[in-house]
């Protein structure tokens, strides 16, 4: 056997080897994230083009605007609770300390569904007279936020349906049904109507999902309602994620964000649709990184660090080699992709490629982030991307104004090699204690 042969004989051997023990530990957890979130992009896709069509671009765009606006406000509001409960719900059953997990499960939502609730009334009252969209959107908080933490709590069990499934599917389908009802009662067609039916569909599947999560938990919960609430500790590790999560956000949109103010719409539009065809490729990492967030929790409980070396690595290697073939393959598909926007969008091919090369660099360090917040190290995960948010405004302000969609492009990749640089030398500092 040559030494080529012998060389892709073990690696086949190590990534067999990979994928039998993520099966193992969270492989279920992990095709069931993937196929969901899959899912729901087609979902997505075909209800975006829908709601386009019904109200028109105007209108559309003020349902688009709102709904990035509850988005940001909704991670806000959840203070990074929904990782957290990742973290804590893995610890304290490994510990056997069902006070505190009770604890932590009533003090999560209950704090999500008073800050949303909160801000989502001010917001709506205030907005109202002026723009009843966006308070549509306000008004819309408390469910959005209680939903996050609820499927974080969903992930820590490894229920993925009841994790993922309401929010992802259920929440979309049920709203394009009801615009659907809408239409036919002659009720309207405009952004109002719209965002009023995403209000309903949401607040509706919240209580589904608490429902159906109530009787899974009950037996894992001490009798007599008994509680142990800790909300200082708790905070102390959810709001450094809560920080590095809005670095995350900044990284990843001031892109975008620099295109729209230095360059003309069109590049913009092209180039979004270059970096939305890619999405296919995060999804690989997302749904590992959810399979063993716990389960890193309870081994680094535990104390076992070789377990817990051994799980990254093979978690690590299971995200990089998918990762890489899809990101190939929508990159040597793009000018067909991309053609399906449009004809003048063939031209962002080559920024789609570039980022295609940096979603590969992250997906190099597997679901590293994850880890270095499972383990305690969420300040160190603040850190790196704040940085990573401080660098993405800097390479955007130099690069867009002159090279444009290249320029953007090269920005978002750079921003992620230097993340992914920054999390493996983390997470190897982190595990070699």
């Amino acid at each position: 056997m040559t030494p080529l042969a012998a060389n892709l004989a073990r690696l086949s051997t190590d990534l067999r080897d990979a994928g039998a023990r993520v099966l193992a530990a969270g492989g279920a957890f992990a095709l069931w994230a993937f196929a969901i979130r899959v899912a729901a992009a087609l979902v997505a896709f075909v209800a975006q083009i829908a709601i386009a069509r019904i109200v028109g671009e105007g209108e559309y765009g003020r349902v688009a605007a709102a709904v990035t606006v509850l988005g940001v406000a909704a991670a806000l509001a959840v203070f990074g609770l929904d990782v957290a409960a990742q973290r804590f719900v893995a610890r304290y059953r490994q510990e056997n300390d069902p006070p505190a997990l009770a604890g932590f499960l009533l003090f999560s939502r209950a704090l999500a569904l008073a800050v949303g609730g909160a801000v989502g009334i001010v917001g709506a009252l205030a907005l109202a007279p002026h723009d009843p969209v966006l308070a549509l959107a306000f008004a819309m908080l408390p469910a959005m936020a209680l939903m996050m933490v609820q499927e974080g709590i969903a992930k820590s069990f490894d229920w993925p349906i009841l994790a993922l499934a309401p929010s992802y599917l259920l929440r979309p389908l049920l709203m394009l049904a009801l615009v659907g009802a809408g239409l036919a009662l002659g009720i309207g067609r405009g952004a109002t109507e719209v965002m009023l039916a995403m209000l309903v569909a949401t607040s509706l599947v919240c209580g589904v999902q608490a429902l159906m999560l109530r009787p899974r938990i009950a037996p894992m919960l001490p009798p007599g309602g008994a509680r142990r609430i800790e909300g200082r500790h708790w905070l102390g590790v959810s709001v450094p994620l809560l920080v590095g999560d809005v670095g995350a956000l900044v990284a990843v949109s001031a892109d975008v964000i620099a295109l729209a103010w230095f360059r003309s719409a069109e590049e913009a539009g092209i180039y979004f649709a270059a970096v939305k065809s890619l999405a296919l490729v995060p999804f690989v990492a997302y749904a590992i990184s959810n399979a063993i967030a716990h389960r890193v929790s309870a081994l680094h409980v535990r104390g076992d660090r070789e377990a817990l070396r051994a799980m990254v690595r093979r978690a690590t290697l299971a995200t990089l080699v998918p990762s890489v073939v899809f990101a190939a393959a929508l990159v040597a598909l793009g000018p067909f992709v991309l053609g399906l926007f449009g004809p003048g969008f063939v031209e962002a091919w080559p920024a789609m490629a570039i980022v295609a090369a940096g979603t590969v660099a992250l997906a190099a360090v597997g679901p590293a982030e994850r880890v270095l917040a499972m383990v305690g190290a969420e300040r160190t995960y603040a850190r790196i991307y704040v940085g990573a948010g401080v660098l993405a405004c800097v390479l955007a302000l130099a690069l867009v104004p002159a090279y444009g969609v290249i320029g953007a492009a090269s920005a978002l990749a750079l921003t992620m090699l230097a993340e992914a640089i920054a999390l493996g030398l983390a997470v190897r500092r982190v595990l070699a204690r």
